[in-house]
């Protein structure tokens, strides 16, 4: 998994191990790695170039960005990689562009989140 985000390193650090799921992340990218933050597609190109570095075989064709926001939206689109656009910050209708949108992740697991793309 990895995170590409356009809060602060320090900021970020500070959340994922607050919640306790850093370890879960292999690769964490924020506004601090990239010259243009979101919507730029800087920030999501980064962070699958860094994937596909640890995994190899990790292409645009098999990752899929799950967004709240429409300027996260337009990044990873515009990096070339598939959306599921996330209704939990805003509503649902600003996520238009994303390749598919749910109001929130309640209930999908990951065979769900396969199905959504295939």
């Amino acid at each position: 998994l990895a995170i590409g985000s356009g809060a602060t390193s320090r900021d970020l650090e500070l959340m994922l191990g607050g919640l306790g799921v850093r370890e879960s992340f292999s690769v964490v990218v924020s506004a601090d790695h990239v010259e243009r933050s979101k919507p730029h597609p800087e920030t999501y190109e980064l962070a699958l170039k860094q994937l596909a570095q640890k995994f190899p075989g990790v292409s645009s064709d098999n990752t899929v960005v799950i967004e709240d926001s429409p300027g996260g939206v337009t990044a990873a689109l515009e990096a070339g990689l598939r959306v599921l656009g996330v209704a939990t910050t805003g509503p649902i209708q600003k996520l238009t562009q994303a390749t598919q949108t749910r109001p929130d992740l309640t209930g999908l697991d990951w065979a769900g989140l396969q199905a959504l793309f295939k």
